[in-house]
């Protein structure tokens, strides 16, 4: 925050792309009765639906559970058609 206002001072422009700091303010007031909602997503455009390994799920397969287990967190992958 005092970056933003140090900047204002000396140059005229803000730090902020989007929003300001009264928006910032809002969302650090809100933060402790939030809860944030993690997903892992793989992108991988050579990963064939039609060709995947048996190793290659196995090793999906443990990371998915992995996840899930240790954060609550779902594995999305994404591959060729």
């Amino acid at each position: 925050m005092q970056r933003d206002v140090d900047s204002l001072k000396s140059t005229g422009v803000s730090r902020f792309e989007k929003g300001d700091r009264k928006a910032l303010l809002r969302i650090q007031r809100k933060a402790h009765s939030l809860i944030p909602r993690c997903e892992v997503t793989i992108v991988q455009p050579g990963l064939s639906k039609a060709k995947v390994s048996s190793k290659q799920l196995e090793r999906l397969g443990a990371t998915q559970a992995y996840l899930l287990e240790t954060y609550e967190m779902p594995l999305r992958v994404v591959g060729s058609d």
